[in-house]
């Protein structure tokens, strides 16, 4: 599946960037960059990281968009949940979506 140029976090369109954000960083998995609304992610990773990288960047977009702190332990924490949740429930998201209560 090819992924989309923007994706929009907290009602601001954020430029997915797939690539190496600057000379240096190519041990980097993925970035946020919060001044310019980018998030990097590094392509010469393993296909099988990449949907937790992109996650993981999301993670930081949110949290730097609500003005919430937190650690690098914590965004990789709620990385792993959510993306265990979201494919141990493949029908979760679908509901998220529909914005339905039961």
């Amino acid at each position: 599946m090819k992924l989309p140029k923007t994706i929009k976090i907290g009602g601001v369109d954020w430029k997915l960037n797939w690539g190496i954000p600057e000379a240096g960083a190519e041990d980097k998995f993925g970035e946020t960059r919060f001044g310019g609304s980018e998030i990097w992610i590094n392509p010469g990773q393993s296909p099988n990281m990449i949907p937790s990288t992109l996650l993981h960047e999301l993670i930081h977009a949110v949290l730097l968009n609500a003005g919430a702190k937190t650690t690098e332990n914590g965004v990789r924490a709620l990385e792993i949940g959510i993306g265990q949740v979201l494919r141990d429930n493949k029908w979760l998201a679908d509901w998220l979506k529909a914005g339905r209560v039961v």
